[in-house]
Order: structure tokens, then C-alpha cells, then sequence
């Protein structure tokens, strides 16, 4: 805008959101619970999808990555919470991959006590393609993102991930730049502390929230 003629002072930004109010409250409740453990019989690290499961996304790398995992790639399970026309494609991946068992098509969820919880309860969200309100949904519940770093096809969302701090980025459509990304995070942090968990909370507190929203248009309108 700037270079289209805009005044630098007259230009303000308003970050998207939410449903910051009926969320904040879900998450003062939030606990980890065994929701993963319980369903893959394992302990291993879950990386989580929320969204629609388009091609857009680029899901089919995560299946690629997992499919390598057993060569030195920290063992993770996946969680696809939604639905949409890659659905079937992915499916049949899965089986040709034999990851099955690590694996979970959870399917459409419109219940935010339930989403809470399997935001909350995963190490990492991941979104090989755009990321859009993806992310703001995934740190909304503390945890962190991944996606790619051609910020030029990105949704503005992108800019809530600092790298190392609320997330990470990988070469874009490079399948062995996600992996090395992936692996490095789930070593790093095996398991999310607090200081990770609130490093997600204070960015959408901050900025991606009506509140924000509220005041910066009351005080460009004044």
C-alpha cells in the first residue's frame, strides 16, 4: 500500500480472530489428558491438522515424512481433525504407507471443548501448504505451528509463528526440509513446557482478539 501511494501513518493493522471469549474459556480449563495415548496405544509425540483436508494443504508430505520416520526420523502419530476432498486420497495412502495404526481420521468436529482438547493435548500443529486461521486456532490452545516459508503465497495468519518461539518454518514443497524441520522441533520438545505453552498464549492475546481489534479501531477513529 505504501508503494501504491498510501501514507506509511495512515495505515494500521488489525489481526484476525476467533472466537477469542468463549475460547479464552476453554482454555483456563484445559489439563492434559490421555486422549492419544488412549487411541494409538503409544506415547509418541502427535502432530494435529485442523482444517479442511484440501490440496491446498499439501497433507500428502506429512504422510511422506511419516512413511520415513523409521530412518532416524523422531516417531510421531497424526491427528486430521476435519474433513474435505482429499480425505479419500489420504486414506489410501495411509494403507499404502502401512501407517494405519498411527494414523487418525477424526473427522468434522464443531464441539470447541473437544477441539481444546486435541489441540492442547498434541506437540505440534502442522500445515505443509498455507496456514491461515489454522494457526490461530492452534496456539488460541497453546500449541505451536509449523508450515511452509514462501510467505508470498501464505495466508496472513503466518506472521502469528516466530520461529523457535511460537513455531517453525520449512522449505516450501521440500519433503526433506519439512522432515529435518519436524524432527528438530519434536527433539528440542519432546513434550511442550509452559514456557511454550504461554509463548503461544501471549501472541493471540496480544493482537489476535476483538479487544485488540475493538481499540485499534476506536483509537484510528478518534
Amino acid at each position: 500500500m505504501v508503494n501504491e501511494g498510501f501514507k506509511e501513518n495512515k495505515l494500521f493493522v488489525i489481526y484476525n480472530s476467533l472466537f477469542y471469549s468463549k475460547q479464552l474459556e476453554i482454555r483456563e480449563k484445559l489439563s492434559e489428558t490421555s486422549i492419544y495415548k488412549d487411541h494409538f496405544k503409544n506415547n509418541y509425540p502427535t502432530i494435529i491438522f485442523i482444517g479442511r483436508l484440501t490440496s491446498v494443504k499439501k497433507l500428502d508430505m506429512l504422510l511422506e515424512v511419516m512413511k520415513s520416520s523409521s530412518n532416524k526420523i523422531t516417531l510421531f502419530n497424526l491427528v486430521f481433525v476435519g474433513t474435505g476432498k482429499e480425505k479419500e486420497s489420504l486414506e489410501q495412502l495411509v494403507l499404502k504407507y502401512g501407517l494405519k495404526s498411527n494414523v487418525w481420521f477424526y473427522g468434522d468436529c464443531y464441539n470447541e471443548e473437544k477441539i481444546g482438547e486435541l489441540i492442547f493435548n498434541a506437540s505440534i500443529c502442522v500445515s505443509p501448504g498455507n496456514i491461515g486461521l489454522t494457526a490461530i486456532h492452534s496456539l488460541m490452545y497453546g500449541t505451536p505451528s509449523i508450515t511452509h516459508d514462501n510467505f508470498t503465497k501464505q495466508m496472513p495468519e503466518f506472521e502469528v509463528i516466530e520461529k523457535g518461539v511460537t513455531g517453525d518454518f520449512f522449505k516450501e514443497n521440500d519433503i526433506e526440509s519439512l522432515k529435518k524441520t519436524i524432527n528438530n522441533w519434536l527433539v528440542k520438545h519432546p513434550k511442550k513446557n509452559d514456557q511454550l505453552i504461554q509463548n503461544c498464549y501471549s501472541i493471540i492475546d496480544r493482537y489476535y482478539n476483538p479487544k485488540f481489534q475493538m481499540n485499534l479501531l476506536k483509537n484510528v477513529l478518534q
